[in-house]
């Protein structure tokens, strides 16, 4: 990702996740990111190098989770979830795709 003045400071330190796609197994994408950036700025990044083609989805339907964590909404920062660390390997994060036309309290009412 690059590093925009508007969003990142000096003293900003990098996170490294290793996003892991549900759809196909072994498929990963490992980047790091300003602890600053939004997580908006880490999917804009994620669609850009996405795996399969022939597109990304837009980034309103892609969810990433960490942890068990969903990591939203998109305006916070990657630094306020409090990621653990895992050195050499990145931090884990799911990344899923909502179906289309299908919003977040959509698919929770469909499961229960």
């Amino acid at each position: 990702m690059s590093k925009d003045a508007s969003t990142v400071r000096e003293d900003d330190e990098e996170v490294c996740l290793k996003f892991i796609f549900a759809n196909l197994d072994g498929t990963t994408l490992t980047s790091s990111f300003p602890s600053s950036a939004p997580i908006s700025a880490v999917k804009a990044s994620l669609i850009e190098s996405w795996p399969f083609p022939p597109t990304a989805p837009p980034p309103d339907r892609l969810r990433l989770i960490s942890m068990g964590r969903p990591l939203q909404p998109d305006s916070s920062a990657v630094g306020s979830f409090n990621l653990p660390k895992f050195e050499g390997v990145g931090t884990p994060v799911n990344c899923s795709v909502r179906p289309e036309g299908v919003k977040g309290q959509e698919v929770k009412q469909k499961q229960q």
